[in-house]
């Protein structure tokens, strides 16, 4: 990995949006951000730089997000889902389909960096949710 390992920000809600890439930036990542889920045309043309990780944040995971998901696992890319509603069984669904780690969308800037740092590091845990369970104990 690169000494700064570059960062694709998925998500439609703009507010989140730029509050991540601000985030991931002032944390010394290197960001690029898409506000729709056009992911195949931003691999397909050529300027872009391969991600050491690909953040979707989304409100829940229905079709367009799961066509979205397994598009971007086709790549062999890194996926952290963030979503605001995220029922067991669909995380499940999403560690069986080979994300890196799923849980719930976090507004709150230390939050999102541990999470992702985690997930750049391979110290993801179990589930997404034991992520929350173990900062709620600190």
């Amino acid at each position: 990995m690169s000494s700064r390992p570059h960062i694709l920000v998925i998500d439609k809600q703009d507010y989140w949006r730029r509050l991540s890439v601000h985030t991931l930036e002032q944390a010394g990542f290197s960001v690029t951000a898409l506000g729709n889920y056009d992911y195949q045309h931003w691999i397909d043309s050529g300027t872009n730089q391969t991600p050491d990780l690909v953040i979707l944040g989304c409100t829940s995971i229905g079709p367009e997000e799961q066509s979205l998901i397994a598009r971007i696992l086709e790549h062999k890319h890194h996926l952290l889902v963030l979503s605001t509603a995220l029922p067991w069984r669909t995380m499940r669904s999403l560690f069986l389909l080979g994300v890196d780690d799923a849980t719930d969308k976090p507004y709150n800037p230390q939050y999102l960096l541990d999470i992702v740092e985690g997930v750049l590091n391979g110290n993801v845990p179990i589930d997404g949710h034991e992520a929350v369970r173990k900062e709620a104990a600190t």
